[in-house]
C-alpha cells in the first residue's frame, strides 16, 4: 500500500520551474495589484484574509487598516467584492464595490490581527478581526469580533453593542492579556468546520490561548474568562512568556490530524521556544504548557535574547508530505550581526525529537540567515506556494538596516525544493527573491500573506507597506500584490504520472478525475481546499499502468457537502506529483 505518512514528491523530468526575480524594486517596478488608503493614517495593509464572506463563489478579500492613534480613531477593514480580478490599481478613496467593517472609536489597530474561516459551517467564510487594545493602551484585556458571513453584506458595518450577525469574545478583565493579538483557522477536530485559535500572550501572570471550537451557532457575546464548552483553555503560566505570538496549524508528523504550534518568544527574558501540540480527535477542557505536555514536541531557542517563535508558520517546504515547522528569532544574532535575525526551518516527520535546541545535531533543519543590523529577519512571516511547483515557499519580513541608508527594508522568498541546504544567507543568495520597499520608514511587510488572487491554482503575494504615504497621504497604506509566475512541467502525459482535468468542471454534484500512469504504481489522490487543509481522501493504494477515472462527489471526509468554491486535487505516486484546480457549484 501507498505510504500514508510523508509520502515523498519530487520535481518532474525536464520540469521548467518558473520563479520571481531575484531582486524586485517597488520603487521602479509596478506590481499586478496597488491598493492605497484612503486617508492619512490610515495605516492600510496591516493584514489580510481571503473568503466567500456573501455565498457568491467568489473570492473576496479583506484588507486590515490599523486606523489613527486616537481616542476617536479605530481599526477598520475593507472588503473587496468578487470576482478576481482586481484591477491594476484601487484608491480606498473612491473604489466601487467595498464594504467597511469600523471597530468602536478608541478600538485601536496596535497589534490587530485578521483571519477568516467558515466557523458555523454555513458555507460562507466568516471574519475573525482581533483588537488587543484600547487607546491610549490603558486597557489591553482584547476583543476579538467574529463577523459572520451573509447573503446581503451592508456597505458599512459598525461593530457596537447593536451590531446583528457578530460574536464579541472578550479578553480576561484587569488581565492586560491582548487578546486578539494572534489568530489561526484550522479544522483541528476534521468535522468539516474551522476552529478560530485566539491568543492572549501578554498577562505577565501568564499566557492563554483558545480554541474556539466550531459549532453552528454562537451566542452575541463569549467572556473568555469564564468556564465554557466552547473553547479549550491552552495555559502557559510562566510570566512574560508570551506564549502564543506565534501560531500556526498544519499536520507535522503526518498522521492526517492537525498540530497546534504555539511559539512562546519570552519577551527577551530567555532564548523563546515553540511547542508542537500534536493532534488528536479529542482535546481536554485545559492544555497546560509551562512544563511540556504529553504528545507534544518542544523546539528551544539556540541563542540568548533571540525570542525565537515570536512568529511561526507552518507549511511543506520539502514536498514529503509532511509539514515544515517555519520559526522565527527574529531578534537573534547569528555571525555576530546584531539583531540581524534568523529564522529556522525544522523539517516535520514521523520521528521528531520529544525535545531539542535548534541546530542541536541530528535535527534536520534549514537555517535563513539575516543579515544587516537591526533588520531582524523573520519578524513576520507567511508560507504559501507562489511559484505553483507543490513545494511550499516561505515568505519574510526584514526591516530596514539601521545604519545603512540605502537599505529601506524588503520581503523575501525562498523557495522551497526537494533538496534544501542546511543554510540559505538571504541577502546574498541568487536562489530567493527579494522585494525591495519604496522608501524608507514604510514597513514594507508588516502585513504578509500568500493567497490565491487570480483562481489559477497559484498562490499570489500580498505585502502591506502600512506606513507609506501615497498619493501624499500621511501614512495611509499601500497593498501590494505580485501575482506568482506560472509553473510549467514540460513532461508528456506518459512520463510517469498524468493528472488531466476533472471533468465537468465546474461541477455540481459529482466529477471525475483522470489519471494516466506509465507504470504500476503507489498512488494518493487527496482533495483541499485553498487554505491547504485535507477535506478528503480519494484513493491510497497500488494501482496498474494506463488511465483511470476517480470520481469525487463534493464531499469532504465526513461525507458532508462541501461549500461552494476553488478545491485543489493533488495526486502522487513514489515519485511523481501533479495538482489540478476544480470548481464547485452550489
Amino acid at each position: 500500500m501507498y505510504r500514508t505518512l510523508c509520502a515523498v514528491a519530487i520535481l518532474l523530468p525536464g520540469a521548467s520551474q518558473a520563479q520571481l526575480p531575484t531582486d524586485i524594486y517597488l520603487g521602479a517596478t509596478s506590481p499586478d495589484v496597488r491598493i492605497v488608503g484612503a486617508s492619512s493614517l490610515d495605516q492600510t495593509g496591516y493584514g489580510f484574509a481571503l473568503g466567500d464572506f456573501n455565498g457568491d463563489t467568489h473570492s473576496d478579500f479583506a484588507v486590515l487598516s490599523r486606523g489613527e492613534d486616537t481616542a476617536n480613531g479605530y481599526a477598520f477593514v475593507s472588503v473587496l467584492w468578487g470576482p478576481p480580478p482586481l484591477p491594476s490599481s484601487n484608491d480606498l478613496a473612491n473604489c466601487l464595490g467595498v464594504s467597511l467593517v469600523r471597530a468602536s472609536p478608541g478600538q485601536v489597530g496596535w497589534l490587530a490581527q485578521i483571519a477568516s474561516g467558515d466557523f458555523d459551517g454555513d458555507g460562507l467564510d466568516d471574519i475573525a478581526l482581533g483588537i488587543p487594545c484600547q487607546f491610549p493602551y490603558a486597557d489591553c484585556d482584547g476583543i476579538v469580533y467574529v463577523i459572520f458571513g451573509r447573503t446581503v453584506f451592508p456597505d458599512s458595518l459598525e461593530l457596537n453593542s447593536q451590531a446583528v450577525g457578530v460574536t464579541k469574545l472578550l479578553g480576561m478583565p484587569g488581565a492586560d492579556g491582548a487578546l486578539g493579538s494572534m489568530l489561526a483557522v484550522w479544522d483541528l477536530d476534521r468535522d468539516g468546520i474551522d476552529e478560530l485559535i485566539i491568543a492572549a500572550p501578554l498577562s505577565v501572570s501568564g499566557s492563554q490561548i483558545y480554541v474556539l471550537w466550531g459549532r453552528s451557532s454562537f451566542p452575541p457575546q463569549i467572556a473568555m474568562a469564564d468556564p465554557s464548552s466552547l473553547f479549550t483553555r491552552i495555559i502557559d503560566s510562566r510570566p512574560y512568556q508570551s506564549s502564543g505570538k506565534g501560531l500556526a496549524c498544519g499536520d507535522v508528523n503526518g498522521d492526517l490530524w492537525p498540530d497546534l504550534l504555539i511559539g512562546s518568544p519570552g519577551e527577551g527574558q530567555d532564548n523563546g521556544e515553540a511547542t508542537l501540540l500534536l493532534g488528536t480527535d479529542t482535546y481536554p477542557d485545559t492544555i497546560l504548557i509551562a512544563t511540556q505536555p504529553p504528545a507534544s514536541k518542544r523546539f528551544l531557542g539556540a541563542g540568548p535574547y533571540d525570542q525565537t517563535g515570536y512568529r511561526v508558520a507552518i507549511t511543506d517546504m520539502n514536498g514529503d508530505g509532511c509539514g515544515d515547522m517555519v520559526l522565527s528569532s527574529y531578534a537573534g544574532g547569528p555571525n555576530g550581526c546584531e539583531a540581524c535575525g534568523e529564522v529556522d526551518v525544522v523539517l516535520g516527520g514521523t520521528s521528531l525529537p520529544a525535545s531539542a535546541v535548534l541546530g542541536s545535531p541530528g535535527l534536520r533543519m534549514l537555517r535563513l540567515i539575516g543579515a544587516g543590523t537591526g533588520t531582524s529577519l523573520g519578524v513576520e512571516l507567511t508560507c504559501g506556494d507562489v511559484n505553483g511547483d507543490g513545494f511550499g515557499d516561505v515568505m519574510l519580513m526584514s526591516k530596514q538596516d539601521l545604519y545603512d541608508v540605502s537599505d529601506s527594508g524588503h520581503v523575501t522568498v525562498v523557495y522551497g525544493s526537494f533538496v534544501l541546504p542546511d543554510s540559505i544567507h538571504v541577502v546574498s543568495e541568487p536562489s530567493v527573491t527579494r522585494i525591495h520597499a519604496e522608501s524608507r520608514d514604510n514597513n514594507l511587510g508588516r502585513g504578509l500573506a500568500a493567497f490565491d488572487m487570480t483562481d489559477d491554482g497559484i498562490d499570489d503575494l500580498l505585502i502591506g507597506a502600512p506606513d507609506s504615504s501615497p498619493l501624499a497621504r500621511y501614512r495611509a497604506g499601500t497593498v501590494y500584490i505580485i501575482f506568482g509566475p506560472e509553473w510549467s512541467t514540460g513532461v508528456g502525459p506518459l512520463d510517469g504520472l498524468s493528472s488531466k482535468q476533472n471533468h465537468p468542471n465546474p461541477f455540481r454534484m459529482t466529477t471525475g478525475i483522470p489519471v494516466v500512469l506509465a507504470t504500476d504504481s503507489d498512488l494518493y489522490i487527496a482533495i483541499y481546499d485553498v487554505r491547504g487543509r485535507v477535506i478528503r481522501q480519494l484513493a491510497s493504494e497500488h494501482v496498474a499502468s494506463g488511465e483511470h477515472v476517480f470520481e469525487w462527489d463534493g464531499r469532504d471526509a465526513q461525507g458532508r457537502r462541501v461549500a461552494a468554491g476553488v478545491y485543489f486535487c493533488r495526486t502522487t505516486t513514489d515519485t511523481r506529483s501533479s495538482v489540478i484546480k476544480m470548481t464547485v457549484l452550489r
